[in-house]
């Protein structure tokens, strides 16, 4: 019915289909919640519950992220964050032109009032990997008034 040929593959190619395999199971089993951009590697969510994050303008960065310096090769990073938004916006960014990204950032409680995400006349944002539940009144709120 069928032919089956056996081939005996030389030594070299065992070890290196063996190699190549290995290397795709470590790929694999290395990005499991870890989260890595550039120079920096951050650990799933583990902090407490913060309010709010609120941003007004490219000189309002500081002490609110995890790191960057805002430029195209090292953007700001929102990361990692557990946000409550029963009193204002989860993560408010206005008025800016820097390079951000906001990743694996769980968002909750919006009391029906309040945005996850909120931006307004903001250029250059990444967000990827964000949690946005708990009757937000919109998940993610994007607004671009013309000037």
């Amino acid at each position: 019915m069928f032919n089956i040929i056996i081939r005996r593959l030389p030594r070299k190619s065992i070890f290196l289909t063996s190699c190549l395999i290995g290397f795709i199971c470590l790929l694999i089993i290395g990005q499991n919640n870890i989260t890595q951009y550039g120079n920096i590697t951050r650990a799933p969510i583990s902090a407490p519950a913060i309010l709010t994050i609120s941003i007004n303008g490219n000189n309002d960065f500081s002490g609110k992220i995890n790191g960057g310096s805002g430029t195209l090769i090292d953007p700001y990073i929102i990361a990692n964050r557990i946000i409550s938004a029963s009193s204002a916006d989860g993560i408010s960014i206005q008025n800016t032109n820097v390079y951000v990204i906001i990743q694996n950032c769980s968002v909750t409680s919006g009391g029906g009032s309040y945005n996850g995400i909120y931006l307004q006349n903001t250029t250059n944002v990444i967000i990827r990997n964000n949690t946005l539940t708990d009757d937000l009144t919109e998940s993610i709120c994007i607004l671009q008034i013309p000037i």
